[in-house]
């Protein structure tokens, strides 16, 4: 019998045990509340197996899953979730997506490891795990490594350059964001993201908890924030530094571009990609051997121009899973 009245203490449980069995570089994630989310664990000797399900009108969601390997207990969770999400009027169910896709979400397709900061990792045998519960592949993504810089010499003069024309005007990302930015900036976000399937807005605290840790780790040399002449955000791009270089055997020093962002009123004017190989170019000045787009949605147009203008290959892919209900 599954339990469904699991603590959340023991439903976190389960994710550091396996953590420990596996000898995982990156923990699986913990979960810290329990407001519409209902848990399933199960647990028969050394076996173990957990999912958390929730569901926003008739779409249901899966996310902080975690089972042993070879474990017969987890289908028994992941088919009691989705009966769950199906009595509470779910017609599909989308998966893992750990409360939204402002947290973890995705299967990694290839690795155990992570390559960089906020890099979906898990045992890969969930994925089979999945797959056995009768879910399928849908959203795929890629992180990408670039082999070709920008021909043209671009500097944030000659963007700004062209930025003039229509009133706006780039620099470097503010190491310190007082509130009024921060919202200007939490409000550009959820326009920019808007047209995503599966986005959900969140909390402005929690916005501010998620963008305060990320800036420890930002390579602010490399990213940039474009303003229209009202001081409003029309663009950011975020790129992290390797801070899991130690994890790798080569001695090759990356930067992970991770989030590239145009208001869509300011879109086909050739910003973003202008702004990417500024990035690419400025990379190398302060002394990467590599840089990456991490994470690119597959059919995103920019990261298929991407790919194209910068003859960038896959590293690593990841997938979301759905099954009918």
């Amino acid at each position: 019998m599954i339990t469904q009245m699991v603590s959340v203490e023991e439903f976190n449980a389960i994710g550091e045990s396996i953590t420990k069995e596996r000898g995982l570089k990156s923990p699986l994630p913990s979960i810290n509340q329990r407001v519409s989310i209902q848990l399933f664990a199960h647990c028969i000797g050394d076996d173990k197996a957990r999912v958390a399900a929730f569901a926003r009108e008739k779409t249901g969601y899966l996310g902080w899953y975690a089972s042993s390997e070879n474990s017969g207990l987890s289908t028994s969770v992941l088919n009691a979730a989705c009966d769950w999400l199906k009595a509470n009027g779910c017609t599909t169910a989308h998966g893992p997506i750990n409360g939204s896709t402002w947290g973890d979400y995705r299967f990694n397709l290839d690795s155990e490891t992570p390559l960089f900061p906020g890099e979906p990792v898990q045992p890969i045998y969930f994925i089979a795990q999945w797959e056995n519960a009768g879910f399928q592949k849908d959203l795929t993504y890629e992180t990408t490594i670039v082999h070709d810089l920008p021909k043209e010499p671009l500097t944030l003069h000659f963007v700004n350059q062209h930025l003039d024309q229509f009133g706006a005007r780039a620099d470097y990302f503010p190491q310190e964001i007082g509130e009024e930015l921060s919202k200007q900036l939490y409000d550009f976000y959820h326009l920019c993201f808007q047209y995503n399937p599966l986005f959900e807005a969140i909390s402005f605290e929690r916005y501010k908890a998620i963008t305060e840790k990320a800036s420890t780790i930002l390579d602010y040399d490399c990213s940039y924030l474009l303003e229209d002449s009202e001081s409003n955000p029309i663009g950011v791009f975020l790129a992290y530094r390797d801070v899991y270089a130690h994890l790798r055997e080569d001695e090759e020093s990356i930067l992970f571009l991770k989030t590239i962002a145009v208001h869509p009123d300011w879109q086909n004017k050739f910003i973003g990609q202008m702004m990417i190989g500024l990035t690419l170019l400025q990379s190398k000045e302060v002394g990467y051997d590599q840089s990456v787009f991490s994470m690119m949605f597959s059919k995103n147009l920019s990261a298929i121009k991407g790919k194209s203008n910068f003859g960038s290959t896959v590293l690593r892919k990841y997938a979301l899973y759905t099954k009918q209900l």
